[in-house]
Formats: C-alpha cells, structure tokens, sequence
C-alpha cells in the first residue's frame, strides 16, 4: 500500500472541500485487512485510549460489512493502481454494491442504462 490516509489528510481534505463547495462525505478507500482488499467509504474518524488513529469504514466490495482498522492499513483512492477507482467505462465498482439499485447507481454516476 502507498502512503497511508491519515486524520489529518482527511481533515486538510473536508476543509479544501468545504471552501470549494463540495463535499468529502463518503470519500473512496482502499483498505487492507487480514490480507484482503476491500472498497470502502470512510464512515468515521477514531482514536483509541492509547493514541493509535483508526477509521471505522463501510466496505461495498468484496463484501458489504462496517469495521474499524488503524489508519496505516487506509489509502485514498484515486490513484493509478485502486481497484475502486472508476472503470474505463466509467463504473464505480464501490457503487455497485448488492444493496444500490440499478437506477441508484446510474444516478449516482451518470451512467445510463
């Protein structure tokens, strides 16, 4: 994994968004855990007792599922090699998840049957 996505990435990227307008609710992730990469949506910041940073994230791929994991094992998408980056063809593999209709997903990105 590339460098991770750290609570201050996040927090410098909310505050650019918000100056511009836009929003950085749901940003697409990467993350790695117990071997396994998983698309996801960071859901919320976390920082145990002890100080170690964590995100707690909803994955659409492979499974659907919300977990908690150390920062370090978090990546933003967008670079070349996320596999939840958008397809050629413009799909988003993280918007295709079992629970997002057809007609949801196509709204969402524009995509039309």
């Amino acid at each position: 994994m590339n460098e991770p996505y750290t609570h201050a990435m996040h927090s410098r990227r909310c505050s650019e968004s918000a100056r511009s307008g836009l929003s950085a609710v749901g940003l697409r992730v990467q993350v790695q855990k117990r071997g396994v990469t998983y698309c996801a949506r960071i859901a919320a910041p976390w920082t145990t007792p002890d100080g170690l940073d964590c995100w707690t994230v909803e994955s659409t791929c492979p499974e659907v599922a919300r977990f908690t994991v150390p920062v370090r094992r978090v990546r933003e998408c967008g670079q070349a090699d996320c596999s939840c980056a958008p397809t050629a063809a413009g799909v988003d593999r993280a918007k295709l998840a079992p629970h997002v209709s057809p007609a949801q997903a196509a709204a969402e990105t524009g995509i039309r049957g």
